[in-house]
């Protein structure tokens, strides 16, 4: 662990700008892999026999089942602000990762449902925690022109842990023996073991280092990340310490957020819609729960369902990869505005596909006609929300509240996330094609939230997002410099007039 905590830019971290990118990206988004694997395995193993034999599943186990990672993710918020401010983004994502592989090996070695449920609150947690200082660790060190591709890739990997969860289930699920679910359980835990792996590789959040009074490594980071001389460098850095706005830069985080100003409470407002819409939008419908879909439209063949599962996964993770590049074309507003319209259509024509045709095990071409507007939705949701999922939230805060802010998010997030997770196999199986009209009905009201209340980021640095709100100009600021001797005159005439 000692070797993660520098002072200075690591000796073996890339010097080159796109390797650094590359190394900082796969670092991070392995761990949004672990949560998609999770997604797709449970959607594959509960498609089995011998997983569902072993702990006599029914409607409401499943759900509690699935449930269980968000009851890890809903806790997690109490521990993401201190973490991500006191130990840095860096350290987080390190120890949150073997939180995670000790959930894992739990969770593959189970003996009961009790214990598999336990498994899964723990990875649950810490998957959530690296999901807030991952796209932190990004978001502070790339320049405005990158963050929404490369910020938005972060959770696109959510897919690409999904693909590779509904290979191994595929496979897996061949076998007549317990290895069909404790094997996949136990591949879950790769994406850990490679980020911590690569953590010693890359630096930590220039803007965290500069609350923390350490320009010198942060000076040296923005040299990297902006491909600019250290004068220029110098200059970056203090135009991001004048939107630090208190002594301690990192205290007192949640009374700043809930300071019922208004700029604060539009972005609180903006973060609730948007997680509603990220987790009952309909996204569990066509990740958790596309095996309950697929029994909908007469698909209940085990082999047939796996590889649907792996067909979608492919398909959600290309279509998702797109969307992430034309964040910075597009922009985030305009494209949530234009996927979620375009879902409530899918929605509406699949219910009305299902009731006409649900239950159907002669007709195959209504059958895939039905599954074809499921494929649809997923592409809409996953073309905008899914990479949207921690680049929107990780932009609208400023530095001094990020972390809460992103807290604040995961909690909310979480929380939609156990009640998607919980009540959807019980809401699909009681109320059959009408659940899809329903969702279709109440995702129709967050269109004109998205228009009226959402903000667009795309092209602004961080500090200017902020200015965007109408916030009020910082304070002053204190800074215990660390790096002082290293420091231009003009940067030390400014501390000092700071001080």
């Amino acid at each position: 662990m000692r070797g993660l905590v520098n002072k200075r830019y690591p000796t073996f971290a890339p010097k080159n700008r796109q390797l650094l990118f590359t190394m900082l990206v796969v670092t991070a988004v392995v761990n949004s892999a672990t949560k998609g694997y999770d997604t797709m395995m449970m959607s594959g193993l509960i498609a089995i026999d011998p997983f569902i034999n072993y702990f006599n599943l029914n409607p409401i186990t499943t759900g509690l089942l699935n449930a269980a990672m968000w009851i890890g993710c809903i806790i997690s918020p109490l521990a993401i602000t201190p973490c991500c401010d006191l130990l840095g983004r860096k350290l987080t994502i390190f120890v949150c990762a073997w939180i995670c592989l000790i959930g894992i090996v739990i969770q593959s070695a189970s003996q009961n449902i009790a214990m598999f449920i336990v498994a899964r609150i723990i990875v649950g947690f810490g998957c959530q925690v690296t999901g807030s200082a991952a796209p932190l660790l990004i978001a502070e060190i790339v320049p405005a022109n990158f963050r929404g591709s490369l910020v938005g890739i972060y959770f696109t990997m959510f897919n690409l842990g999904a693909i590779i969860a509904s290979i191994v289930t595929y496979g897996t699920g061949m076998l007549d023996s317990n290895w069909s679910w404790r094997l996949p359980a136990l591949l879950q835990c790769i994406p850990s073991i490679i980020s911590i792996c690569l953590l010693y590789f890359i630096p930590e959040s220039p803007r965290w280092l500069l609350g923390k009074g350490n320009y010198k490594y942060a000076v040296e980071v923005i040299q990297v990340s902006h491909v600019v001389s250290k004068e220029d460098a110098r200059e970056k850095a203090n135009k991001i310490m004048s939107g630090i706005d208190t002594d301690s830069p990192f205290k007192g985080q949640f009374r700043k957020l809930f300071c019922w100003k208004k700029p604060m409470m539009r972005r609180l407002a903006i973060i609730v819609s948007f997680a509603f819409l990220v987790e009952m939008g309909g996204s569990s419908v066509g990740t958790y729960y596309l095996t309950v879909v697929l029994n909908q439209t007469g698909i209940h063949s085990n082999q047939k369902v796996l590889e649907i599962n792996m067909i979608s996964s492919c398909w959600n993770f290309a279509i998702s990869v797109v969307g992430t590049f034309l964040f910075d074309c597009i922009g985030r507003k305009k494209q949530a505005f234009i996927s979620l319209s375009c879902m409530i259509v899918c929605f509406f024509v699949l219910g009305a596909f299902v009731a006409k045709w649900g239950g159907s095990t002669t007709n195959r071409s209504a059958q895939y006609a039905t599954l074809f507007w499921m494929f649809l939705f997923n592409g809409f949701y996953n073309f905008c929300f899914t990479p949207l999922n921690v680049l929107y939230p990780s932009e609208i805060f400023p530095t001094s509240v990020r972390a809460a802010g992103m807290a604040f998010y995961q909690f909310w997030n979480s929380g939609f996330g156990l009640i998607a997770a919980f009540v959807l196999p019980i809401s699909m199986t009681s109320v059959g094609w009408k659940f899809y009209m329903i969702n279709a009905g109440y995702d129709i009201i967050f269109l004109p939230i998205i228009y009226f209340l959402w903000v667009e980021t795309k092209g602004l640095t961080l500090e200017q997002v902020a200015s965007l709100f109408g916030d009020e100009e910082p304070c002053t600021l204190k800074l215990k410099v660390t790096d002082a001797d290293d420091t231009s005159d003009s940067v030390k005439t400014e501390l000092r007039s700071r001080s």
